[in-house]
C-alpha cells in the first residue's frame, strides 16, 4: 500500500486513541482497541501509533528467550537462572533479598506474584517480558533503589501498592498508581487520569498541595498517608464525583457525603455523614479534629496512625466505629463516646510497640451517665476491646 495512505491511516488511528482518552472506557477496553489498531498498522506496513497516556512499549528483544536451553519457566537474578514450578513468579519469591541488584523476567512468565520483590532495597534494574499479564499486590513495594520500570503492553492488571515506596511515577492508562517519594511541592493530577489508586501519594513527605481535576472519578483509600507537608487539597468545581466544599482541604464523595481523604489542615463540613476508610490514615501531624453532628459512621482505619491526635469527642449522631479506627494514636489519652453508639469495631484503640507487641494507652473513655453497663457489653464482644472496660467513666 502507498506510504502516504498508510501514514494517513496511522494518523487516524492515533487521533482515535487520543480521543478515547476523554471517554469513560475501561483501561482493558482501551488496551484492546490500542492493540487492534497497532496490529492493523503493522499489517499495513506503517510504524505503530503511540497512544498518549498509554504505557511505553517495552523493548523485550533481549529477554524473549534469555536462555533457550532452559526447559520450563524461569527468571534471572543477578545473571543466574532461577527455575520455577509454574509460569507465575510465586508470592514473596525473593522478598527482602538484599543481594538482588538486577532481574530479568522472560516472556515465559505470565504473572508476578504478590510481594514478589517487596523490599529488595538494592535492586537497580528489572526487565519485564511481554508474557506478563499481571503484576501482583505490593510486588515492587519499597524497592527504593529501583529508578524505573517499563510496563509491557501485555499487562492488564496491577495490584494495589505494587510500586509503593518506589521513587518513580507510575501511570497505567487512565490510572495514576504511584508518585515518587522525592516529589516536592504542588501536584496537579494530569487531565485524562480518572483513577487515583490506593496509597498513590503515600510517604511523599514534601507534597504540599494536590489539585484534583474534573476527569477523576475514583480515588482509592490511604492516598495521602504519611504526606506530612500536605496542607492544601482542592477538587475542580467541574468534578461531578468529588468536591472540596467549604474550602475544607479534603476530598468528599459528593453523592454519599463521605469524606474519603484528608490532611492535617482539613476541616469536616457539617454536611458530611461518613468519615471513610483510611481517610486520615498516617496523618501524623493532625493534632485535633472536630467531628460534626451530621456524621453517623467512622469507618475502619479512619484515624489510624494519627499519632499527634491528643483528644477527640465523638458526637451523638455517630452509631458505628469501624475496626482499628484509632489504632496507633499514641497521644490520644481520652475518648468521649455517645449514647447513640451501637456498633464497635475490632481493636479501635490498640497500639503497637516497636517489637510488634499490642497494648492500650488510653487513660479514660468517657460515656454518658447511665450507659456504662451498655458499653461494657459492647466492649466485651471483641477480645482486644475487653480490657478497656476498666477505663469506662460516666460523666
Amino acid at each position: 500500500m502507498d506510504n502516504k495512505i498508510t501514514k494517513s491511516i496511522a494518523d487516524l488511528f492515533s487521533n482515535t486513541l487520543k480521543a478515547l482518552e476523554n471517554e469513560a472506557i475501561s483501561p482493558k477496553a482501551y488496551k484492546l482497541v490500542e492493540k487492534a489498531f497497532a496490529d492493523a498498522i503493522k499489517f499495513l506496513g506503517a510504524a505503530p501509533a503511540s497512544a498518549p497516556g498509554a504505557p511505553a512499549a517495552a523493548d523485550t528483544s533481549a529477554i524473549t528467550a534469555v536462555d533457550p536451553s532452559v526447559s520450563g519457566p524461569y527468571f534471572v537474578v543477578n545473571g543466574e537462572v532461577v527455575k520455577l514450578k509454574s509460569t507465575t513468579l510465586p508470592k514473596a519469591a525473593v522478598k527482602r533479598k538484599a543481594s538482588i541488584k538486577s532481574v530479568i523476567i522472560p516472556d515465559c512468565i505470565t504473572e508476578i506474584g504478590d510481594e514478589a520483590f517487596e523490599e529488595c532495597k538494592n535492586m537497580e534494574t528489572i526487565a519485564i517480558g511481554q508474557g506478563v499479564k499481571k503484576i501482583g499486590v505490593r510486588a515492587f513495594c519499597n524497592c527504593s533503589t529501583l529508578k524505573s520500570v517499563v510496563i509491557p503492553d501485555s499487562v492488564t492488571e496491577i495490584g494495589y501498592a505494587a510500586f509503593l515506596g518506589c521513587d518513580f511515577e507510575v501511570r497505567f492508562f487512565d490510572e495514576l498508581i504511584n508518585v515518587p517519594d522525592s516529589f516536592r511541592g504542588k501536584y496537579v493530577i494530569p487531565d485524562g487520569i480518572r483513577v487515583i489508586r490506593e496509597w498513590c501519594f503515600s510517604g511523599v513527605k514534601n507534597l504540599s498541595e494536590v489539585v484534583i481535576p474534573k476527569s477523576v472519578t475514583t480515588i482509592g483509600r490511604g492516598v495521602f498517608s504519611g504526606c506530612s507537608s500536605l496542607t492544601e487539597v482542592k477538587v475542580d468545581k467541574g468534578n461531578k464525583t468529588f468536591d472540596s466544599r467549604d474550602n475544607c482541604n479534603a476530598i468528599i464523595e459528593t453523592a454519599t457525603n463521605t469524606l474519603v481523604s484528608g490532611c492535617k489542615t482539613s476541616s469536616i463540613p457539617s454536611s458530611v455523614t461518613k468519615i471513610g476508610a483510611s481517610a486520615f490514615r498516617g496523618c501524623r501531624d493532625l493534632t485535633s479534629i472536630t467531628i460534626p453532628n451530621s456524621v453517623t459512621e467512622i469507618c475502619e482505619y479512619s484515624f489510624y496512625e494519627c499519632s499527634g491526635l491528643s483528644s477527640i469527642t465523638i458526637p451523638e449522631s455517630v452509631t458505628a466505629i469501624g475496626d482499628y479506627a484509632f489504632k496507633d494514636c499514641y497521644a490520644l489519652l481520652s475518648v468521649t463516646l455517645p449514647k447513640t453508639l451501637t456498633a464497635l469495631g475490632s481493636s479501635i484503640l490498640v497500639r503497637t510497640t516497636s517489637d510488634g507487641m499490642w497494648w492500650h494507652g488510653v487513660e479514660a473513655i468517657y460515656v454518658p451517665k447511665g450507659t456504662k453497663a451498655k458499653f461494657e457489653k459492647l466492649f466485651e464482644k471483641e477480645n482486644w476491646n475487653k480490657e478497656l472496660k476498666d477505663k469506662l467513666i460516666e460523666k
